[in-house]
């Protein structure tokens, strides 16, 4: 049986995104939400991440799943440098049924607008 790991450990894990997407959301699953923010997001992890879909590591459904998982978290703060294109990213990542199946090509324009 694996060992849980710490709330912050498990949201690094998750904003990282150093395990499975499956193995990161569940490892968050047994904390409440409704805390201070213990980690920040910020544009280097999700150029990482983006860096990732490109090179299709992950595919537009576990970017989405990575998304809902870290949007509206208390205890995930975006960095304020950022602020809002954190969010906006998170929001158009999160909701592609609304705003269509995330591509490369849009990956590459959020790329250049976090650097």
């Amino acid at each position: 049986m694996e060992e849980q790991p710490d709330r912050r450990q498990a949201l690094v894990d998750l904003v990282d995104l150093r395990k499975p997407i499956d193995q990161a959301i569940r490892s968050l699953s047994i904390y409440q939400w409704g805390t201070a923010p213990e980690v920040v997001l910020g544009a280097r992890q999700i150029i990482l991440m983006l860096e990732r879909f490109v090179a299709r590591d992950v595919d537009a459904h576990d970017l989405e799943r990575w998304a809902n998982a870290i949007e509206g978290r208390d205890d995930v703060e975006y960095d304020p440098r950022c602020h809002s294109d954190v969010a906006n990213f998170l929001f158009e990542a999160s909701t592609q049924e609304v705003n269509g199946t995330f591509t490369a090509d849009r990956a590459s324009e959020w790329i250049r607008r976090f650097t």
